[in-house]
C-alpha cells in the first residue's frame, strides 16, 4: 500500500538531510520523491481539493481507513509547512 502522510514524511525528511549535510543525492531523492508524491496522491478531479489517502502498488485508489480521520490530513499540512519554511530559509 501506498500511504499518503509517511511519503509527506519522507519528503520533508529528505529535505532537511540535505539542508543539515548538503548531499546532493538527498536533495535529488527528494525531488524524485516529490514528483512521485504530487503526480500520485492528489486527487485527479481539483475540485475535490484532497489528497486520496492510499493507493495499491499498481496506483488504484483503495477505499480503506488506516488511522483516524483527522490524523493523516495533520502530518500532510504539517509536513507542507515544513518543507515552505526550510525552502523559504534559502
Amino acid at each position: 500500500m501506498k500511504i499518503w502522510w509517511p511519503h509527506s514524511e519522507a519528503l520533508y525528511a529528505l529535505l532537511l538531510g540535505y539542508r543539515l549535510t548538503g548531499r546532493i543525492d538527498l536533495y535529488a531523492k527528494y525531488e524524485q520523491m516529490h514528483d512521485y508524491v504530487f503526480r500520485t496522491f492528489p486527487h485527479p478531479d481539483q475540485a475535490v481539493g484532497e489528497w486520496i489517502q492510499i493507493r495499491d502498488r499498481s496506483g488504484q485508489p483503495v477505499q480503506k481507513t488506516v488511522a483516524l480521520p483527522v490524523k493523516d490530513p495533520y502530518h500532510i499540512l504539517r509536513n507542507v509547512l515544513l518543507i515552505i519554511e526550510l525552502l523559504a530559509s534559502e
